[in-house]
């Protein structure tokens, strides 16, 4: 019997690819939904004894990972799709203050010395929607403070020139060995320095900040060499009027 070796085109596997993260985002979302429901349902329980409490916490912060994780797939699906083309007019002032403020705890936790120098006094236009800047500018962020040292510094700047919003965010952590520079905007690339840190990731963030800036012709770069900390550059098309 004769039989054909069956054979998928780059398109065919991307396309296979874009449906299989589109579907898992959303398959996701619903059990998660439920398991955070009742987890904190059970947490409302007194009677629990000490080591179901622990439990509850664990699949707690676990359910919180997979969220995560969710999160992340469900931006890949909408920015390969093109769903956050919305005209939005942001203060950035106000947005990077928000960010900075909802990881306030782990700043502190860390006593990192933190420095804002924003110089854009008026609101910009840009051409999708602002949770999508949000979410690259708070990577930026977790990823600055993650893989810094304790009591280290970073420091976000913005400004805006020949139509372009810039934001710099710079660290004093790790680092980025130069030999793995061309690999850090792969899916599922993780430094190998990092990867000897006990800090949780999937390689996925930067990847898909990534595939943002070439949506909306922007850019994503960095300067980094390990143990010499790292500024990642995020270049943003602004409209004009």
């Amino acid at each position: 019997m004769n039989s054909k070796k069956n054979t998928f085109s780059n398109s065919d596997l991307n396309e296979a690819i874009n449906q299989f993260i589109s579907l898992a985002s959303h398959k996701l979302f619903t059990p998660l939904t439920v398991i955070k429901l009742q987890v904190e349902n059970l947490k409302l329980i007194d009677s629990l004894s000490t080591e179901a409490k622990k439990s509850i916490e664990d699949i707690s912060i676990n359910a919180r990972k997979l969220e995560d994780f969710s999160d992340v797939l469900m931006k890949i699906s909408d920015i390969k799709n093109g769903i956050f083309q919305i005209e939005s007019t942001v203060d950035i002032n106000s947005l990077i203050n928000e960010i900075v403020h909802l990881q306030k705890e782990k700043i502190i936790e860390k006593k990192i010395d933190l420095k804002l120098n924003v110089s854009i006094n008026v609101p910009v236009t840009i051409e999708f929607d602002v949770s999508y800047l949000r979410y690259a500018l708070s990577v930026l962020l977790e990823n600055a403070i993650q893989y810094n040292t304790n009591e280290g510094g970073i420091s976000i700047d913005a400004k805006v020139g020949n139509g372009v919003l810039q934001i710099k965010v710079s660290d004093l952590g790790v680092g980025i060995p130069s030999s793995e520079h061309s690999k850090m905007f792969h899916p599922f690339y993780r430094a190998k320095n990092v990867q000897r840190l006990d800090v949780k990731g999937y390689g996925l963030s930067l990847f898909s900040v990534k595939l943002l800036m070439d949506k909306i012709n922007g850019d994503i770069y960095f300067k980094s060499k390990e143990n010499g900390g790292a500024i990642f550059f995020l270049e943003i098309p602004i409209k004009t009027r």
